[in-house]
């Protein structure tokens, strides 16, 4: 016998069916009604001015820059200038400073101005020795003139001809005249004549410590009573040692004047020529 509470089988199923269609309903309906308020919160958020827009993530990244520094060493060369500077003498007011005029009295070793030659080589020797003696001592001949007439730029030497060979303001004089020093036609140093300091000077001077610039005070006490000085309208104030006018072995010059402070203008030896 049957079970009157009993549903049938059938109908049981149907119901079921029947509930199950509901929730899935229920659940649809649900789900719509979200999805629609998002879209309107979106709807809604996009017109308000971003102050309802989520917040952003902002990533910091700390960018490290590296600085390659060229470190330039410049190297400066000195250089230094010595310069002498020559003393300078203020004088005080009202007084006069006059320059003092240095004569050199250094010289040559074997060229000495003497009554018989100049020292290493004599009056008489050929022009060849005694050329060659001075440009062992001095250098080179600066100028030689050559044979040329005896009335020449050196005055009126012995006839027919003279030659002068020069080493600045040394001059060398040969003939071929007789002279004491050599027969005639015999080419022979006969005289030199030395002027001034002008360059090249040489500080040539005489055994007695006479030079260029020396004074006639020094001549007085160089050669005492052998001094002789004259005085003379044409030639001037001319000085001479032992003068001896029987031979022409001779030593003299001129000087600036006959006073004790007047001053050695040059110095000359052997016959020498006349104006």
């Amino acid at each position: 016998m049957g079970n009157p509470g009993a549903v049938p089988c059938a109908l049981r199923k149907d119901i079921m069916d029947e509930r199950t269609f509901r929730i899935i309903g229920v659940v649809l309906l649900g789900a719509i009604v979200i999805v629609l308020l998002l879209i309107l919160i979106s709807v809604l958020g996009g017109g308000d001015d971003g102050d309802a827009a989520a917040p952003s993530s902002t990533t910091t990244t700390a960018v490290t820059t590296t600085t390659a520094v060229t470190t330039t060493t410049t190297t400066v060369a000195t250089t230094t200038t010595a310069t002498t500077v020559a003393p300078t003498t203020t004088a005080a007011p009202g007084t006069t400073t006059t320059a003092a005029t240095t004569t050199s009295t250094t010289q040559p070793p074997g060229i000495v101005l003497e009554r018989d030659g100049l020292g290493g080589v004599d009056f008489g020797a050929s022009p060849a020795d005694a050329v060659a003696f001075v440009r062992g001592e001095l250098g080179s001949a600066t100028d030689d003139s050559g044979w040329i007439d005896a009335f020449s730029i050196y005055g009126t030497c012995p006839l027919p001809v003279v030659r002068g060979v020069h080493w600045g303001q040394l001059v060398l004089l040969f003939t071929r005249a007789a002279t004491d020093f050599g027969a005639a036609g015999t080419e022979h140093f006969f005289a030199y004549y030395y002027t001034n300091n002008t360059p090249p000077a040489f500080g040539l001077g005489t055994d007695e410590d006479i030079f260029i610039g020396s004074t006639r005070g020094d001549l007085d006490l160089a050669h005492g009573g052998s001094l002789e000085v004259f005085s003379d309208e044409i030639l001037g104030t001319t000085w001479h040692v032992d003068r001896d006018f029987s031979t022409d072995d001779a030593l003299g010059g001129f000087l600036s004047g006959p006073a004790a402070a007047d001053l050695v203008e040059s110095i000359n030896g052997g016959v020498g020529c006349g104006e």
